[in-house]
């Protein structure tokens, strides 16, 4: 029996006590790993092929010289190859999303643990952020599960539904890695990532927030599109400029921490201002009943589904000078008849205050920087009627415009004086009755300064459509009178003052005055 025996110091049993549990955690987790790999593995969709790679993309409508008319998709993307992507922007979405894409396999789990304990510490404690730990591999997996289950199955986040989805995009992703080189995956990635308004792929982003290809971005521009897959909406330059802003600055100062770019240019692009445009709708803006006959014949021989994922190109023989003439014929004949119509009134009538600034604001966002054009037609605000009751105050977008209502003589009512239109110059009280009925806050679905003028001459207005002609002489004057029974003495008189025209000369000449050859 040995006595005396020194006892090993505490941080040798330490070490011993932390060695065993270290193996045996490892063998729990390859042990788990091949339990879940046995479950999953089988349920997993196939490793998609690049050079066989078709995800959903839009179909083009061509006309016959070489105009875009119109686009028809579910998802809004152009595929590029890796190598018209720039470097840049590569660069970008590492820094952003996965700083560690080049050395891990497929699944960071440092970056994983650490999303873990943050998640666990906001849902205990109600402080600190949510960060999400998925790689880009992961993200790649993720939309290939979509593209073989749906999003929905694909997506789930509650319960074991979560954990399950979570299980099987780490094993699709170290397949992945094993079956694809990481520009392979990368190519994947930045054709198939969401990036907010119907935007799928860097290239549909470029054309729909800059309305450039995708080379041609600046480094400013590369960062804003970088920030938008971990949010699209909350980062949308759109809605939210200022989230999007500061979400710029990070993915800028993460590269430049990765040592990617300089200080100089940090800040250049920092400095860059945010300029995006709308999606711009081509279907409807360009030749909309043309290219909708277009879209009935291809679906009728080819399918729904083909012409939206398929990406279709689709020539036409429209020529779109010709067609963009007759568009306008038509549009300008078709007021000309809704003039005959009638004035059927304003399109609503906005009677508080809330209700205008609220149709202003609208305005303003539809209008997004146009200016107002001749030739267009705008929906515009009454803001004011003069007190002379000649002009109107419009807001056509939160732009201002004074409107002559001479031009919309059409618009007026018969009055019941006699020879009169409500409207004319000559009788003030008229004017009034007829500028009553465009009530300050009504909305108008046209602008008339766009297709009118004003008049040169305000003391002979022009006489409406389809309104009786004056009669010449007192032979029309009788037949008019046996057509209008009980009105034949004031219709004479009407003719007889209407028959005389009295015309002064010079200062100091004697005034003449000339009858009809009929009158006697």
């Amino acid at each position: 029996m040995l006595v005396d025996v020194p006892k090993p110091r505490w941080w040798k049993r330490l070490l011993k006590l932390g060695g065993f549990l270290f193996l045996t955690g490892a063998t729990a987790a390859v042990f788990g790993y091949g339990v879940l790999y046995w479950l999953y593995a089988d349920t997993l969709p196939d490793i998609p092929r690049v050079d066989e790679y078709r995800p959903p993309i839009l179909t083009e409508v061509v006309t016959q010289d070489a105009l875009l008319a119109g686009e028809f998709y579910n998802e809004r993307r152009k595929v590029v190859p890796y190598e018209r992507v720039p470097k840049r922007l590569v660069q970008a979405f590492i820094a952003s999303e996965d700083s560690s894409f080049f050395d891990h396999l497929g699944v960071d789990v440092l970056g994983t643990s650490r999303a873990t304990y943050r998640t666990l510490m906001k849902k205990l404690t109600g402080r600190g952020s949510v960060q999400g730990g998925s790689t880009l591999t992961q993200q790649t997996a993720k939309a290939v599960l979509i593209s073989a289950e749906g999003y929905k199955a694909a997506t789930q986040r509650k319960g074991w539904a979560g954990i399950r989805r979570k299980i099987r995009e780490a094993l699709l992703a170290q397949r992945l890695e094993s079956a694809l080189t990481k520009e392979e995956i990368l190519y994947l990635y930045l054709n198939n990532v969401y990036l907010g308004h119907h935007s799928y792929g860097v290239q549909s982003a470029a054309e729909n927030y800059y309305r450039k290809d995708v080379k041609d971005l600046t480094l400013g521009e590369m960062a804003l599109i970088a920030g938008l897959p971990q949010a699209p909406s909350a980062y949308s330059p759109f809605m939210r400029p200022e989230a999007a802003i500061n979400r710029r600055k990070y993915v800028l100062r993460r590269m430049l921490d990765e040592g990617m770019i300089t200080k100089a240019e940090h800040d250049q692009a920092a400095a860059e201002k945010v300029s995006v445009f709308s999606v711009e709708d081509v279907f409807h803006g360009f030749a909309p009943y043309f290219t909708e006959e277009v879209r009935r014949n291809v679906v009728e021989r080819y399918g729904n589904k083909t012409l939206l994922d398929e990406g279709l190109k689709v020539f036409t023989t429209m020529d779109s000078e010709k067609q963009r003439a007759a568009q306008e014929a038509v549009l300008a004949n078709l007021l000309i008849v809704d003039k005959r119509q009638g004035f059927r009134g304003p399109v609503q009538q906005l009677a508080t205050p809330e209700a205008r600034t609220a149709f202003i604001a609208r305005s303003k966002k539809v209008m997004g920087e146009e200016t107002l054009a001749m030739g267009r037609f705008y929906v515009g605000l009454v803001t004011a009627i003069a007190k002379d009751d000649l002009t109107a105050d419009v807001n056509v977008g939160g732009q201002l415009a004074r409107l002559p209502l001479l031009g919309m003589r059409w618009a007026r009512k018969r009055c019941r004086r006699r020879a009169c239109w409500c409207g004319s110059s000559r009788s003030p009280s008229c004017r009034r009755r007829w500028s009553a009925s465009i009530p300050t806050g009504s909305t108008w679905w046209r602008w008339w300064a766009a297709t009118t003028s004003t008049p040169t001459s305000t003391t002979a207005p022009s006489r409406p459509a389809g309104s009786p002609a004056r009669a010449s002489s007192r032979s029309s004057t009788r037949r008019r009178s046996r057509r209008w029974s009980g009105r034949k003495a004031r219709s004479s008189s009407t003719a007889r003052s209407s028959s005389t025209i009295r015309s002064t000369s010079t200062p100091g000449s004697r005034r003449t005055t000339r009858r009809s050859s009929s009158g006697k």
